[in-house]
This record gives C-alpha cells, sequence and structure tokens, in this order.
C-alpha cells in the first residue's frame, strides 16, 4: 500500500474502529510536530500522543481473520486514537479546551488505553500459544490459559482479602472460592483425557464445578454485605445456596439423561445460571450504599456480564452452531472475562471523595429482595426437578419454604434485639441528658420536668406538695479560700448526704443551679417538710466538710421550705418563689437553719449567731 492511502476493512465485525485506528498515514508526520512542540507543563499531552502511534501500529494486527470476535476491542482503541487525532488538529487551529478539562480528558483516554494492556496482553500470549503448538498440543495450550485466567482472577481475590479481611461477608474470600471452583472445572476433563483411555460422554464431575462455582457468587448476592453480627443469617443463606447448587445440578443431569441433544439443555441450563447471577449483581450493585460495596460488586457485575456473552458464545456458536473443538482461536474468549475482572481489581483505586450515594429506599428494597430471590430461585429449581423426580422436587421446594421462614425468623429476632439495644441506648442517654455531671443528681431540666409533673399530680389529687430549696453556706469564700475543685467536691458530698437523707422512693432530688438543691417531697404537709428539712440540714453536718470561709470552719446549708395544696389558678412557680424567700429569710437570719414560708414570721430576733438546730417560720 502507497504512503497516503488510506486502509478500509470491509465487511469486517471492527472495521470502523479499526477505520479510525489507522485513520491517515500520511498524517503521522504532525502527531510527531505536536509531541516535540508539548512543553514541560503538558507532559500528560506528550505521554498520550506518543500513544497514538502505538496503538495505530497494534491495530492492524487486530484485523487478523481468526481473531474477528475482538472487534470492540479494536473499536475502543481506534475511537482511543482517533479521539487523540482530533484532539491534535484541534490544538494546532488554536480551538483547544482550557487545560483542566483537557487534562482530564487525556487522563480518561489514557486510563482506558492502560485498561486494554492487560487483557490484549493475555490474548495475545493465548494466540501465540496455539499458533506455535503442534496441531495435536493446541487443546492442551489452551486450556492451560483457560485455566490460569480464573486462577489468576481467584489470586487477584485474595490479595484483595489481605487488605479487607478474609470474613466471607466481605465477599472476596467467596470469589476467590468461585474462581477456583472453575479453573477445578476446566482441570477435571484435562486429568481424565491424560489417565483414561475412550470417550467420556457426560462428565459429571466437571459438570458439578461448573455449576457450584455459582454458589459463593449466589451467597453473595443474597447475604447482608459487612454485617459481622448476622451470622445465623449468613449461615441460612449458605445453606439455600448451596442446596439451590445441588438442587440445579441434578437438574441437570436429569436433562442431559433424558434429552436426547445434550449438549444444548447443558448450554441452555447454564445459560440460566448467568443470566441469574447477571440480575442478582446488578441489583446489589445499583443498590450499593458505600464504597467497599461498590468495589466489590462493580468488578463482579462487569466479569458477569462478559461471562454471559462469552459462555453463549461458545457453548452456542463454537460447539453448537460450528462444531469447533477445543484448541482453536474461538477458545480466546473463554478467558477474558476473568482477566478484565482481575485487571480492574487490581488497578482500582480507593476514591478519595465522598462515592454516588444510593437512595436509602433502594438500597432497601434490594437488601430485602436479594434473600427473596434466592429463596424463589431454590422454590423454582425444586418445582421443576419435582417434574422428574418428584422426592427431589418436593424436599427442594420444603427447603426453600422452611428457609425462608428460618431466615424471617432470624431476621425478626435481630430486630427485636436491635430495637431492645436501641431503647437501653436510649434511656442511657436520655439519663444522661438529665444527669447533671458534676454531682450525679438531676439536672435543671430534669428538676423541671420533675416540677411539673408532681404539680399536676397535686392538682388532681388535691393532696400537698413540699418544696425544699437547698443552699450551701458561705459557698464563694470556700471558692475563693481553697479552690474551685474543692468547691466541686464540697457540691459532690453534700448531694450525696442529700440523696442518702431522702427515705421515701417519691421524693425527688435536683441541682437547682450553682451552690442550690431543690427537693420535691410529694404528699406533704407542713410538719413533714420541717421534719425532713431537719434531716437534711443535719445529714449535712454529719458530712464535717471543712469550709475555712466559714465561722464554725464547716460546711452547713440554709433550706427554705414551702408546702402548697394546688388549686386552679395557681402556679407552681408560686410556690418556688415563696421557697426561695424563705431560703433567703434564713440566710438572714443566721445560715445553718431551716425556715418555713407558710407561718407567720416571729417577732425580730438577733441574727448575729449561727443556730445548730433553729427554724424560722415566715
Amino acid at each position: 500500500m502507497r504512503t497516503g492511502e488510506r486502509c478500509l476493512l470491509v465487511e469486517s465485525p471492527s472495521a470502523t474502529g479499526l477505520r479510525h485506528a489507522l485513520g491517515s498515514l500520511g498524517g503521522q508526520q504532525r502527531e510527531e510536530t505536536a509531541t516535540q512542540q508539548v512543553g514541560p507543563r503538558d507532559w500528560s499531552l506528550g505521554r498520550q500522543t506518543r500513544l497514538v502511534p502505538l496503538a495505530r501500529s497494534c491495530a492492524p494486527w487486530l484485523a487478523v481473520p481468526k481473531l474477528v470476535f475482538l472487534g470492540p476491542v479494536s473499536d475502543g482503541l481506534g475511537w482511543v486514537a482517533s479521539a487523540n487525532s482530533t484532539a491534535d488538529k484541534r490544538e494546532q487551529a488554536g480551538a483547544m479546551a482550557p487545560r483542566g478539562q483537557k487534562s482530564q480528558v487525556l487522563k480518561k483516554y489514557s486510563n482506558l488505553v492502560r485498561g486494554l494492556w492487560a487483557p490484549l496482553a493475555f490474548v495475545c500470549a493465548h494466540a501465540l500459544a496455539i499458533a506455535l503448538s503442534p496441531a495435536h498440543e493446541r487443546a492442551t495450550a489452551s486450556r492451560v490459559f483457560q485455566i490460569s485466567a480464573p486462577l489468576l482472577a481467584a489470586f487477584v481475590a485474595m490479595r484483595r482479602c489481605r487488605a479487607v479481611g478474609w470474613r466471607p461477608s466481605d465477599g472476596w474470600s467467596m470469589v476467590a472460592l468461585a474462581f477456583s471452583l472453575w479453573a477445578l472445572g476446566m482441570m477435571v476433563p484435562q486429568l481424565r483425557d491424560r489417565t483414561t483411555t475412550g470417550s467420556v460422554l457426560v462428565d459429571y464431575s466437571d459438570i458439578l464445578l461448573f455449576v457450584m462455582y455459582a454458589v459463593p457468587l449466589t451467597w453473595i448476592v443474597a447475604t447482608p454485605f459487612r454485617h459481622r453480627d448476622a451470622s445465623a443469617i449468613q449461615l441460612v443463606d449458605g445453606l439455600l445456596a448451596f442446596a439451590l447448587g445441588v438442587l440445579f445440578f441434578e437438574l441437570t443431569i436429569v436433562l442431559i439423561r433424558q434429552t436426547a441433544d445434550q449438549d444444548v439443555a447443558l448450554s441452555w441450563l447454564f445459560d440460566v445460571e448467568n443470566v441469574f447471577l447477571c440480575v442478582g449483581l446488578s441489583a446489589r450493585s445499583w443498590a450499593a450504599s458505600s464504597a467497599a460495596e461498590r468495589r466489590l460488586f462493580q468488578p463482579l457485575l462487569v466479569f458477569a456480564l462478559l461471562y454471559v456473552v462469552a459462555a453463549a458464545y461458545n457453548n452456542h456458536i463454537t460447539e453448537l452452531s460450528l462444531h469447533i473443538d477445543s484448541g482453536s482461536y474461538f477458545d480466546l474468549i473463554v478467558p477474558l472475562p476473568f482477566v478484565v475482572f482481575a485487571e480492574f481489581v487490581w488497578t482500582a483505586r480507593a476514591q478519595p471523595t465522598a462515592a454516588r450515594r444510593a437512595l436509602a429506599r433502594r438500597t432497601r428494597y434490594v437488601r430485602s429482595a436479594s434473600p427473596w430471590l434466592l429463596c424463589v430461585a431454590v422454590l423454582g429449581t425444586g418445582l421443576a426437578l419435582a417434574r422428574y423426580q418428584y422426592a427431589a422436587g418436593a424436599a427442594g421446594v420444603l427447603v426453600a419454604v422452611a428457609g425462608y421462614g428460618l431466615r424471617n425468623v432470624v431476621r425478626e429476632v435481630r430486630h427485636l434485639e436491635l430495637r431492645a439495644r436501641q431503647r437501653k441506648q436510649q434511656l442511657a442517654v436520655q439519663e444522661l441528658a438529665l444527669t447533671d455531671a458534676l454531682t450525679g443528681v438531676a439536672n435543671r431540666r430534669a428538676l423541671d420536668e420533675a416540677f411539673e409533673r408532681e404539680w399536676k399530680r397535686s392538682l388532681r389529687s388535691g393532696r400537698p406538695l413540699g418544696v425544699l430549696l437547698i443552699d450551701i453556706d458561705y459557698f464563694k469564700l470556700l471558692n475563693d479560700t481553697s479552690g474551685h475543685q474543692a468547691g466541686d467536691q464540697c457540691l459532690r458530698s453534700v448531694a450525696l448526704g442529700l440523696r442518702r437523707a431522702l427515705q421515701r422512693p417519691d421524693d425527688f432530688l435536683g441541682r437547682f443551679g450553682g451552690e442550690e438543691f431543690v427537693a420535691l417531697l410529694p404528699d406533704t404537709d407542713e410538719h413533714g417538710c420541717e421534719r425532713v428539712a431537719e434531716s437534711l440540714r443535719q445529714a449535712v453536718i454529719d458530712l464535717q466538710l471543712s469550709n475555712a470561709g466559714a465561722p464554725s470552719s464547716k460546711v452547713t446549708i440554709s433550706i427554705g421550705a414551702a408546702c402548697e395544696a394546688p388549686r386552679p389558678g395557681r402556679e407552681r412557680a408560686d410556690l418556688l418563689r415563696a421557697a426561695d424567700e424563705a431560703v433567703y429569710a434564713a440566710k438572714r437570719g443566721g445560715r445553718n437553719r431551716v425556715c418555713l414560708a407558710w407561718l407567720a414570721p416571729p417577732a425580730p430576733q438577733s441574727v448575729g449567731h449561727e443556730a445548730g438546730t433553729a427554724t424560722q417560720r415566715l
């Protein structure tokens, strides 16, 4: 072909991609000029333009007729080369996008090209092994690559396990197990061919392995992701997935034995299995709510979609339509899904920013429907098997119903336990919110709520309600002389002493503010309030707490008491105001005393001394 001519490939699945990949051979000079003009700041553009000649040189090799099924890959590679050629032309015309946008576009194209290297290299090595092997050894050479691809994917999954953990609920250990079972399924016929003579019509061992490879993936679809406290649910899901694999294997063997064309029946059954995995993985990937969950299900979804196409192509076209034995170039498509999965997982990086948010309703629906999908699959397989083997099919139906019921029972128990824990935590938080952090008694908010509750109760019953307002004497002097830590310790000790002195369970003690406390005494008349107040005052004296700022050098308290039977039109603030006036009267009367607010005040008396058991009546 002369220089300057254009290459057009007619009637080829990859004609469009190869035409864009090759482009104009006379345009290479412009690309070299553009590469030389790239400055040190445009290093990403220079690296990208250096990939263009390489992509164009690789594209003609993809036009080999034996590799015609690689048309989509060559289309993508040609699209990359065409896009970069267009970018070069725009740069020469001065119509390039801003530097930031240009770098993002080129980075995307560069990542696409880099992502194709591993699959293309594996395909080229596979094709080269087939081409260089003798005719009687081509099947063996091809089988080596078909076995190494799932083993490579299993190795990448196990490598991922080292980063996230080996727990089955993380999913990666189950993925490694599934791919290992698939590789064993490919090994079984090869081993039998080397150790036995004669033809093997149906190799039940490899069919069992190919069926059981879907069991771990089905378990991943059905079970909750990373639920460490759902071991019982995971066990039930595992039993259901295993039962599904056994029933599906029994159905496959029955149909093979009772169908004239065994290969057709086997191909369609494997198609059903692959489509089932695609539906489940699509739903889980669509409703993934975390970056770790998306990092598991997105590569699995890509693998499942590619595997559906590869398996259908291999089973229906290569074997049934063309009747081509193993060892041909058509074997190149079978390992591709595993290699793409390995490349996807190996090169994946954690997102530095918050990933896509899945709707909470969507996530709940999918997570609730995934176990239901598993139970429906077991039930449907059992019903289908019952047409040929009634006992086995009926057992499958019973397993599906029992498994679904057991799973619901376990979920309901977990839900009740979770609600109980949440209620306990809620009560703990509520208690913490209503408790004074320093003294351990009720805070002002809890005191107001209790006061309102007791006031309404007394208003309904007509019983009296007593209020004691307690103030620590000379507390400011204690802080000034001994420090605030000594003041805090004094508050804690006084609160503990007051709480121990209250005998009845209905009596309520709360911190009113600063060095003041309030005691609520339901169903208590004036004489009861007086006795309780005196017992509280004496309890603080018995503590023998030192106060260098007080005349007696001990910590004492003054108490203002008020009692009232609530009646309509009265407010609880009036009762508290009366107790507040009484405690101020006690302080004016010399402190370390109880002042009652409902009696007439006595005649004025000297306040220069501290009374030991004085009770003043207002």
